[in-house]
């Protein structure tokens, strides 16, 4: 149950969670839609709810053929994103609202758009020509993706990045002088990053905004660049050539480029990254394996070695992570394709910071790791320090300007949303959460409101 409530003190990065180069997790098997258990099935995104989207390979009647059907998982169960004829759906991106977007086949001819939001989907196509795939949803209702343009090159119209609002008005954000580009993923300011053609036709990473119009990120010395994500403060992170030929895993911060460490092997894949700057991806070991990786703090961590031994898991990928540390992605159980999602094991409760943690706006409170049904007091200001709160428990807050309550759900989980003034933008604040029952203390989150 969300909870509404208003934050009335002024003055992130975000510093809320405890250090994960130590993390261990849960991990749970998301199963399948397919009755054959070869069928392949894939992750691609996680919100702060901790539901997945992702998409699931189901042979067709009579065994000849795949078709692809993409999902929402939560609570333990698959809901199938069923298109509205015969064909296929496929995976994109999910937003915290549990809305979904993809594409899907709308005949023989035409692949259309789709959000799907509580059973419900909902057909769209950007243009006039047949093909539109969103890749990306945020916090608004805006989306990213690609769409066929009516730029025509060698007697052939173009794929072109798009960026569109709730409303369905849409922008085609052009290329970088080369003939295709393709979006990504954006952020809840509505930039956009992906991949568009040079010109001379190489494929660069670009970030795209509404005041800078789309702008080429910076390389390795090699002939490849992309970009696969964005966060709120403006990381970017992908995978370039270097100059060897091998692609790296990549994070681009101020537009400056970093390569970031591999497992011991020769390359990796940036996929994602939440507002703390934590990555995930893949990158290969030194048996050339590709492993599921978390990238923090600069360092390397191979995800299998974080969850329990003799699961029966290989976790080749990781796709995305939430600001909560949760991570989803796809690997290999018992020798069969399947999608996982890892939780963190917490000693104590933690929290996402406001969502999106932009002054002027409501925000949403995320919180995991509570005991189920308890009641959760919720604390907020300025400066570092030491308070003893009614139950006896000491926080690390000097000078609590904020507090509310609300009552975390059978999963331990919480979901606050919180009124936020537009004079706090800029401000540094501190948030943490006491179970009074308990005297259980979370997380201390630091966070720098935009």
């Amino acid at each position: 149950m969300k909870i509404s409530s208003s934050i009335a003190f002024l003055g992130l990065s975000l510093a809320c969670a405890s250090s994960l180069l130590a993390q261990q997790y849960t991990i749970e098997d998301l199963g399948t839609l397919s009755a054959t258990p070869t069928d392949g099935v894939r992750a691609a995104g996680i919100n702060n709810r901790g539901h997945v989207h992702g998409e699931n390979d189901r042979t067709a009647p009579g065994g000849v053929g795949i078709q692809q059907r993409s999902f929402w998982w939560a609570d333990g169960l698959l809901t199938q994103i069923a298109p509205p004829v015969a064909g296929s759906t496929w995976k994109g991106d999910l937003n915290d609202s549990d809305v979904c977007v993809g594409n899907y086949t709308f005949n023989s001819l035409d692949f259309r758009g789709y959000s799907w939001d509580a059973g419900v989907l909902t057909s769209m196509i950007v243009g006039v020509h047949n093909f539109t795939k969103p890749s990306a949803i945020n916090v608004d209702g805006f989306l990213a993706g690609t769409f066929v343009s009516n730029t025509v090159v060698n007697l052939v119209f173009r794929n072109h990045a798009f960026v569109s609002r709730p409303d369905g008005v849409w922008l085609d954000l052009g290329t970088l002088g080369g003939m295709d580009s393709y979006g990504a993923a954006l952020n809840d300011r509505n930039d956009v990053v992906g991949k568009a053609r040079d010109q001379a036709d190489v494929f660069q990473a670009f970030l795209w905004s509404r005041n800078n119009g789309m702008a080429a990120l910076s390389n390795l010395a090699g002939t490849f660049t992309e970009a696969n994500d964005i966060n709120n403060f403006n990381v970017v992170v992908g995978r370039s050539k270097d100059a060897s030929g091998n692609f790296q895993a990549t994070r681009w911060n101020a537009g400056a480029i970093q390569a970031l460490p591999t497992l011991g092997g020769l390359g990796g894949n940036a996929k994602a990254v939440n507002d703390f700057g934590e990555i995930v991806g893949n990158a290969t070991n030194g048996s050339a394996q590709q492993h599921a990786c978390l990238w923090t703090n600069g360092f390397a961590t191979d995800l299998n070695a974080a969850i329990a031994p003799g699961s029966g898991w290989l976790l080749t990928g990781a796709s995305d992570i939430n600001e909560l540390g949760e991570i989803c992605g796809t690997g290999q159980l018992n020798g069969l394709q399947r999608a996982y999602k890892i939780t963190p094991i917490l000693n104590q409760g933690r929290l996402s910071g406001f969502q999106p943690g932009f002054a002027g706006r409501v925000n949403t409170l995320y919180g995991l790791g509570f005991t189920p049904n308890a009641t959760v007091a919720f604390y907020a200001g300025r400066v570092a320090g030491s308070t003893i709160t009614s139950c006896g428990a000491t926080i690390g807050i000097g000078n609590v300007l904020w507090s509310t309550t609300t009552t975390a759900d059978a999963e331990g989980r919480v979901e606050l949303a919180v009124s936020i003034p537009r004079q706090a933008a800029g401000v540094a604040i501190l948030l943490q959460a006491v179970e009074p029952a308990v005297c259980l203390v979370s997380e201390l989150c630091a966070q720098q409101l935009q």
